[in-house]
């Protein structure tokens, strides 16, 4: 008579095999021994949650590996950077990532029936952990970093940038002069034009006078000339009223008989008055003509006389301005040179300064063979590592643009240095403040993971919690099954034999409802 064999089907409705199991967090979960038991189904809702345990712990490794691996980098280079050392900080950041992991897939897989004290120490000592490495790296940054280096770097970084915007306003000072020597040349030019323009034509108003003088004189010659005539017309007009005067008296003695002698007389003398009156308009219009002449004479010689003032004026102007411009060239080019030179030997200065902090400095002599081709002297430059506190210095006397400040033992020096070294540790303090803040903010946020993973342990289903469980191990362990069939199967033969028979139709029953899935 056959047994009865077991219905499945419930069991496999009811019963789902682990969802995601050959996805990539399924594997995951695998990788990180959550899922013990490979042959044991779980429900849909615990694989999800077994899953969801193996995103977090990936989660909190990854970051916890960002962050010790940057602050073990930041211990080591003292600094922000990428160095070969940097390989060693995130090994170690590997270790206690791993080391951290460790610890908190032993929190979510660990059996929680009656254990929550067990539970609260581990998470205790996670907490404890963090705290520790925390203060630890807060205090090795603070004494041995931010103490220098980190405050040294931004002041460093800030200096720089001041550097670079004084060299940009020193460059636009030099193209600033190099315009206004421009302009000066180009306003030299036009004012040589100018009196080179003016000279030319005081050169032709004096060529002209000579001219003008003889015309002037050559009128003042036909002037007396007319004068001369008219004098003549005079003394003629003069004669003919005398001989008027006598004919008439002549003609008054006369007899009747010299009538017409007397009047041909008359006529005579009436016809000589007229022409000497016609002579005596000639002489009057040729003297106007000649005052008219000499009075135009005059004015030209007035007109030529100006402008031979106005071009004197003109030129002595000329002169003026010119002498003007080049004295105004003279005082900027002088001012921007005490300026450059003042500059040139505050950057000396600190150059001096600079070279005098460094302690031991190798003086290293490059000659290429281009240089020994050309003759040329080597090349040398110091190989050294300066003083930070004559750095320091240096750069803030640069960002004030104030002279350098004296070295040596008077009270101004001291009070100089005294007053450089507050500042500077003022601004380490203030960095190391701001970063020690994020520091600690940055293992607030590594403690909200480990919380996470406790609440997901919290917040597990009965079924997980019973998949963890001890008497889950006793019961469904593969290793203790095989041990019970062995000593089973040698106390009664043919029960071990139903046993297997039993378990072979269950895995072809399983295979063959998958198949009708």
């Amino acid at each position: 008579m056959q047994e009865p064999q077991p219905d499945t089907r419930q069991e496999t409705d009811t019963r789902q095999e682990t969802t995601g199991a050959y996805s990539a967090v399924g594997c995951l979960a695998r990788r990180m021994s959550l899922a013990r038991y490979e042959g044991q189904n779980l429900t849909l809702g615990a694989a999800h949650q077994m899953n969801t345990n193996a995103s977090l712990l990936t989660l909190a490794f990854v970051f916890d590996l960002a962050s010790w691996g940057v602050l073990f980098n930041l211990v080591l280079t003292k600094g922000f950077e990428v160095r070969p050392v940097s390989g060693v900080a995130l090994l170690a950041g590997m270790v206690l990532a791993s080391a951290v992991l460790l610890v908190e897939r032993e929190i979510v897989t660990f059996d929680s029936d009656g254990s929550r004290p067990w539970f609260a120490f581990i998470m205790m000592l996670r907490m404890s952990l963090i705290a520790f490495f925390a203060y630890l790296t807060s205090m090795s940054l603070d004494g041995a970093v931010l103490s220098v280096v980190v405050g040294d770097q931004v002041s460093v970084e800030s200096k720089q940038a001041e550097i670079a915007r004084r060299n940009q306003e020193l460059r636009n000072r030099y193209v600033g002069q190099r315009r206004d020597e421009q302009l000066l040349t180009d306003l030299r030019d036009n004012a040589g034009q100018d009196l080179a323009a003016s000279r030319t034509a005081n050169a032709a108003v004096k060529g002209k006078l000579p001219r003008a003088q003889l015309e002037h004189d050559d009128a003042k010659q036909r002037l007396a000339a007319t004068n001369n005539q008219l004098e003549d017309a005079t003394l003629s007009q003069t004669k003919a009223e005398e001989t008027y005067r006598r004919a008439k008296a002549r003609l008054s003695h006369a007899t009747t008989e010299n009538r017409a002698e007397r009047e041909r007389a008359a006529r005579k003398a009436r016809f000589q008055l007229s022409e000497s009156r016609a002579e005596l308009a000639l002489a009057e219009t040729a003297q106007s003509q000649a005052q008219n002449h000499a009075r135009e004479a005059e004015l030209a010689l007035d007109l030529i006389s100006g402008e031979l003032a106005l071009h004197e004026s003109t030129e002595s102007s000329s002169e003026a301005r010119q002498s003007r411009f080049e004295m105004e060239a003279l005082t900027d080019a002088r001012a921007e040179q005490n300026v450059a030179d003042a500059y040139a030997a505050r950057l000396e200065s600190w150059s001096n300064i600079v070279a005098a902090s460094v302690p031991g400095e190798r003086v290293v002599e490059v000659l290429t063979p281009e240089l020994q081709k050309l003759g040329e002297e080597p090349w040398v430059y110091s190989d050294s590592t300066p003083n930070i506190v004559e750095f320091y210095r240096l750069l803030d006397d640069l960002a004030t643009a104030e002279p350098p400040t004296c070295r040596g033992d008077a009270a101004g020096c001291a009070f100089a240095e005294s007053r450089f070294t507050d500042q500077s540790v003022k601004t380490r303090e203030k960095t190391a403040a701001i970063t020690r803040k994020f520091i600690w903010g940055l293992f607030a946020l590594a403690c909200v993971l480990p919380f996470l993973v406790a609440l997901s342990k919290l917040t597990a289903s009965n079924e997980l919690k019973a998949y963890y469980s001890s008497s889950f191990q006793g019961r469904d362990n593969p290793l203790i099954k095989n041990i019970n069939e062995h000593f089973a199967s040698r106390r009664d033969p043919q029960a071990a034999a139903r046993a297997k028979i039993i378990d072979f139709m269950k895995m072809k029953s399983s295979s063959d409802t998958a198949a009708n899935r």
